[in-house]
Order: structure tokens, then sequence, then C-alpha cells
């Protein structure tokens, strides 16, 4: 059930979420092209893709000769999944011209082809019966830049210091930092901090914040499910005291952050309110809802 009670808001609602969201391509060697040539004098494009979640990988040609279908300038998109992705094939025009060619390609996280599933719902992601306040975390942009924005950037669940956290929702694991905990007090905010990173069947990402050093249960390429233990939560060292930061968003969709859908008690689903306490329940039904799913089984 929910406590219709509100509480003075004591957790901070700054969060500069954008910051923790973006992707160093120049860094990140998760996305690499290989090519081949066949016996019929056809190239072959693999891309292999070492991380745990999709990426969306464009290549343009600038220069381009001998090949049917393509030409100088022509660009292929495509989504390519963990392990080896078969990527593009030139055939020749005719079999006394080889190919030739050069390239240049990018990629960004996330699948461009996904419809995020508006009306999933989510677990509270404290333990069953126990009780938290959920506020919304809003932008930093106001104070940092001069900015009157006030878009949410995530949730800030309290709780105490050694709590279990649990999957809001089924997925797989993609990102997991547990050793570099910022331990300075009275902190509002800071930009490294132990997380986990969790991709949905439909695209759409998880990411959980302020976990104890060395406090997390899974690693990257785990499939878990609603309601299974991720960690054990710090962030006492917090102005407004141990709690969690969630935020669901999907990068490649420039989606920093959207609202969710999530159990409330007493068989009432919906949008959080912010400021109000929250008794936590896990039905089985929901637990059980994506189990079957497809990303389940690879």
């Amino acid at each position: 059930m929910k406590i219709h009670k509100f509480i003075p808001l004591f957790i901070s609602l700054f969060y500069l979420y954008f910051t923790t969201l973006s992707l160093n391509a120049q860094n990140n060697t998760s996305i690499t092209i290989s090519t081949e040539r066949g016996s019929r004098g056809e190239v072959n494009f693999t891309v292999n893709n070492s991380d745990y979640v999709p990426y969306t990988v464009t290549l343009t040609f600038k220069n381009l000769t001998g090949a049917r279908s393509y030409n100088n300038g022509s660009t292929i998109k495509r989504v390519v999944y963990h392990g080896r992705n078969r990527f593009l094939t030139l055939n020749p025009e005719n079999d006394k011209v080889a190919i030739n060619y050069s390239y240049n390609y990018k990629w960004e996280k996330g699948d461009i082809s996904a419809k995020m599933d508006t009306t999933f719902v989510y677990l509270l992601p404290i333990k069953s019966g126990k009780t938290t306040l959920v506020s919304e975390m809003i932008s930093l942009d106001k104070s940092l830049h001069g900015v009157d924005d006030k878009k949410m950037t995530g949730y800030s669940f309290t709780t105490v210091k050694g709590d279990t956290i649990y999957a809001a929702r089924s997925g797989v694991v993609t990102k997991v930092v547990d050793d570099i905990a910022a331990t300075e007090e009275n902190r509002t905010y800071s930009r490294n901090e132990n997380l986990i990173e969790v991709y949905h069947a439909d695209g759409s990402f998880a990411q959980y914040k302020l976990f104890l050093e060395r406090g997390i249960f899974v690693k990257e390429g785990d499939h878990i499910t609603a309601g299974q233990p991720l960690g054990i939560i710090d962030g006492s060292n917090y102005n407004s005291g141990s709690h969690l930061r969630l935020v669901f968003y999907n990068p490649i969709q420039d989606i920093s952050s959207m609202p969710v859908n999530f159990y409330l008690g007493n068989g009432t689903t919906g949008r959080i309110k912010s400021k109000e306490l929250y008794w936590v329940e896990h039905p089985q039904e929901i637990i059980t809802k994506e189990m079957n799913k497809k990303y389940m089984e690879q």
C-alpha cells in the first residue's frame, strides 16, 4: 500500500546526470570492424561488439570502386549485438576488377530502432516490506549555467546504509563500477560513484548509483530478474543521508531521463509522486513477467 503522507524533502534534487551517461567514443574499444575478401572477390565486413549492450554502428565509404549497390559516400547503419555481427558484403561489379575501398565509422551506445514500452510496470528497488521516501532529482543546469531547467533526471530513494538494492526490472548488466565511491562528507553530488547499468528488453537502460565500496553482487554480462538483489547501498556521506539514485534512459534516442510506472502497492500502479513515502511490495506476477523474454535466453 501507499502511505498518503508528505514528508519534508531532505533528499538533494540536484544531480548532474548527463556527465555520467556520456560515452567517450575515442576511448571506447568495444566496437571493431574487420574485413575479409572472399573467393568470388566479395568483401565481407564483420563487426565485433565486446560489450553486453547493443550499439548502433554507422559506416560511410570515403572511396569505393568496383562494387555493386554501393558507391562513394554510401552510408550503412546497423544495430550490432554482443559478439561477432555480419555487417555488410560488397559484391564486385565483375570478376575482372577488384573492389577498392576506404571507409570510416562511428558507433553509439544503444539500439536506434528500439521502441520503449511506456506502459511497463517497474518494482520499487527497495526490499519488500520496507518504506522509502521517493523524490524526483532535478537538473543542475540552473545553478551551474543560469538555465531555468527543472527537467527530471531520475529518482532518489531513501535508504539506510547497508540496505540491499533490488532490480526494478529484468535485464542484462552492461556496466559495473564498484571501487570509486566518494568518501568526502556532506556531499551533494559526485561525478564518480559506484554504479550498475542494466539494459532492458525494450531498449531502455537503468542506472543504479551510490553502492557500498565492493558491495555489488552482480557482474557485467549477468542476466538478472526483477526483484533480484543487486548490491549494498551506501551514500551515507551525502548531506541527504544514505539513498539510491536511479534513472531510466535511452542514450542514442536523446532520452536522457524518462518517467516510468511503478508498482505502488495494494494492486495500484502509476507514476511516483515526488516527496511521498511508499510502502514497498514485490508481487510475483511482476517478478516473473519477463522471465521468458528472448534476451533472458541469450
